[in-house]
């Protein structure tokens, strides 16, 4: 495969460096949003048809050279006003904004991709109760009204989420149909948030989805001639030597290290940077290990940066099924997706948001979990890296 100037652009979608808008992508390209490969190249085993590949793969490339200098491309126009929004509420990982200016269920979906998300999904009582009884969405919406949702039936009759993710909980209104006449479905603000089937025509206001960015928030600057403050406790420690650009480690058994970088990099950058380190992205052999891992390094992971790591886990080569990237036959022995503690309205995980989250992401926001992300996405990481040897015994 030769590299081409293709690549998925989060503001344009896939773009050409020349700006040409003629496609030739194989069958069963990805070519949805954020897809985690990005980059394009001609495949001479499909007739050179194009195929989406991960950036950081090394392959030849094809050059192209105007003959001409080109003129300036014209100004592009501004980008059109968002809709009026009539609430917002944030959750841990999530924010849900109601937008009241009617619209069809595909145009209100339409509306969320622009915005950076999808019509809502919802995954649990907890999630839906956070939003639609939110005082703000209520009195928004009016005591009668009802909003688009991302839920559709296809031509047979299956419900899907418009941002891929599973329906694995429901909250259907006993009282209204949802058949194929009635396709599209909008959650109603009179009876607490239930599910009813519409038709797709109909114009409603609509709820959309989109990731929250869970920067953690900067901290005041310290007045000139301050002091550094001491590292905070917990049996964090600065790491040692001979690893380098590691902000902290922490070792609950006092042999293996977990170190913590705050360096943001998609996940397979963040996979390399630990290999060069002699380690791994980080998995855990036990839950009383990924307890004891993720109690120490809580506090500076939560005040200091985002609150996501990467870690190595990942269902990239099958959907749904996760494994660890240091050695895909190792069990994932427990599992910490929704573990005792999350708050109701934190949703369930994984969720798939976007349909393209083969990448896990150890959370410490709204609480300690597993949360599935694009591959793409720019995140701190932790490594798992062995002891080192003691060094050799000096020569005689």
């Amino acid at each position: 495969a030769v590299w081409i100037g293709y690549y998925f652009d989060a503001a344009a979608g896939w773009v050409n460096t020349f700006g040409s808008g003629v496609f030739y992508w194989a069958d069963g390209t990805y070519l949805g949003p954020n897809p985690s490969r990005a980059c394009g190249v001609a495949d001479p085993a499909s007739s050179y048809a194009w195929r989406a590949r991960f950036c950081f793969e090394v392959h030849a490339t094809l050059c192209m050279a105007s003959a001409e200098p080109s003129p300036s491309p014209p100004p592009s126009p501004p980008s059109p006003p968002l809709p009026p929004a009539g609430a917002t509420v944030a959750t841990g990982t999530y924010t849900f904004t109601l937008h009241l200016s009617p619209a069809s269920w595909g145009a209100a979906n339409a509306s969320c991709v622009g915005q950076g998300g999808f019509l809502a999904s919802f995954h649990s009582e907890g999630e839906l109760s956070a939003v639609m009884g939110n005082s703000d969405v209520v009195a928004a919406l009016g005591p009668q009204g009802a909003a688009w949702i991302g839920l559709r039936a296809d031509d047979v009759g299956a419900y899907a989420w418009a941002d891929g993710g599973p329906l694995i909980w429901t909250a259907w209104d006993s009282g209204w149909s949802h058949d194929a006449a009635s396709p599209c479905v909008a959650a109603s603000a009179a009876y607490d948030g239930a599910w009813l089937g519409s038709t797709c025509t109909t114009q409603r206001p609509y709820l959309c989805k989109a990731l929250n960015d869970n920067a953690a928030p900067a901290p005041p600057a310290p007045p000139p001639g301050t002091a550094a403050s001491p590292p905070p406790p917990g049996g964090l420690v600065p790491t040692p030597g001979g690893y380098s650009d590691a902000t902290y480690s922490y070792s609950y058994d006092g042999e293996t290290e977990f170190m913590v970088f705050t360096e943001e990099l998609p996940w397979e950058g963040a996979a390399d940077v630990c290999r060069r380190n002699a380690g791994e992205l980080a998995y855990f052999d036990s839950l009383a290990e990924w307890t004891a891992v993720v109690g120490g390094l809580s506090g500076f992971v939560s005040a200091s940066m985002r609150g996501a790591v990467w870690i190595g886990l990942h269902d990239a080569a099958t959907p749904g099924v996760f494994e660890w990237s240091h050695d895909s036959a190792a069990t994932v022995a427990f599992s910490a997706w929704n573990p005792p503690g999350c708050p109701s309205d934190a949703g369930v995980q994984p969720d798939n948001f976007g349909g393209n989250q083969a990448c896990v992401a150890q959370a410490f926001r709204p609480c300690a979990r597993w949360d599935d992300l694009a591959c793409t996405r720019a995140l701190p990481f932790m490594c798992r890296v062995a002891p080192a040897p003691p060094p050799p015994p000096p020569p005689p």
